[in-house]
């Protein structure tokens, strides 16, 4: 091999530049990449602080919380609540009247108003039942659940003798498929009617109770006639910025793993700067969820125990969204006498 070390030397020298010239680049890649980040950071924090008035999420309404805002028995439960005349809701008979009027049925005030929610003939199931003036109302509640099998048609013939006024209670007006033989006795209601009336009625200054105006908001909110998502600011924030976010979120997993090496290396560090003080321990760093690193010194005693200060962190939730997210300072309490300083 002729000139062999000349040649090597040659070689090594020229993967030498390269590899200077690749980090260089790569670390003024890095920086301006960083930059770009601060840059789209300030814009969105000032995006953000636009929006701090309605910096709202989770539920619209108590209903919400409760998930019932789609479930068919409770909401008419509560449109039965609201055409009692005499019920605590405080509207009088108010929204009744408009219900009656809604579907061409004359009022009388004198005449007692029988309201059923439930009502069972043989295997059918009414989801409410309006009897007032010598009239019955029949009503069909759906949010989002298909009808059963013939259920509009057994519902019109189990009910007959009464000759009633059948409703279909729907958030789209859709048509019922199962009104066969009962078909065009259907008269439509849409949630968002009864959203309308009650309104109507608060604008008439009617004093009303508060689950009045939950269930109004519940409704107006939930049950809209154009339907579509229901969001809010937080949410709108995160669907018009989610690959930037990710992006940052992304970060999460080695800035984990930066954080607990910092935290592992306090023992060496608090050692060195407390000789020959107070010892330092490093306790369960490789094996449980929650490590610690703790100062103590036989003379702190309490109650006949040596009394200890230590950091400890949640593994499994360091730098998380919620719970246990940054280490925390805790006092702490060990029967041991035997300590001895770590290295």
């Amino acid at each position: 091999m002729v000139n062999f070390d000349v040649t090597f030397e040659a070689l090594e020298q020229e993967w030498l530049n390269l590899t200077r010239e690749a980090v260089s680049q790569q670390r003024w890649s890095d920086l301006d990449l960083v930059g770009r980040w601060e840059r789209a950071f300030a814009d969105l924090s000032g995006e953000v602080a636009l929006h701090r008035d309605d910096w709202l999420g989770g539920p619209r309404t108590l209903l919400a919380a409760m998930r019932v805002q789609n479930l068919e028995v409770p909401l008419t439960a509560a449109v039965a609540w609201l055409l009692r005349p005499d019920g605590h809701h405080g509207l009088g008979s108010s929204f009744l009247d408009a219900f009656l009027a809604r579907f061409g049925v004359e009022a009388d005030s004198d005449k007692p108003v029988r309201i059923e929610v439930e009502e069972t003939i043989g295997d059918t199931r009414a989801d409410l039942v309006v009897r007032v003036a010598g009239s019955t109302l029949l009503v069909e509640s759906k949010v989002h659940a298909a009808e059963q099998g013939e259920q509009l048609d057994r519902l019109a013939a189990r009910w007959q003798h009464e000759r009633p006024v059948l409703i279909f209670l729907t958030r789209t007006a859709r048509d019922p498929v199962t009104a066969v033989a009962s078909r065009g006795q259907w008269r439509q209601w849409l949630w968002s009617d009864i959203a309308a009336d009650v309104r109507a009625c608060l604008e008439l200054g009617i004093p009303h109770s508060a689950g009045v105006e939950e269930f109004l908001q519940t409704l107006e909110i939930y049950h809209r006639t154009n339907g579509g998502p229901v969001s809010d600011a937080k949410t709108d924030f995160y669907l018009k910025h989610w690959r930037q976010i990710e992006e940052w979120a992304a970060l999460r997993k080695d800035a984990r793993r930066v954080l607990e090496e910092a935290l592992r290396g306090l023992v060496a560090r608090a050692s060195d700067a407390l000789v020959p003080g107070p010892i330092v321990v490093g306790e369960q760093l490789d094996s449980a969820a929650w490590p610690h690193i703790s100062v103590l010194d036989p003379t702190w005693r309490e109650r006949g125990s040596v009394v200890k200060v230590s950091v400890a962190w949640n593994r499994g939730q360091l730098l998380s969204s919620s719970g246990e997210c940054w280490p925390s300072t805790q006092r702490r309490s060990t029967r041991s006498n035997c300590v001895t300083r770590s290295r």
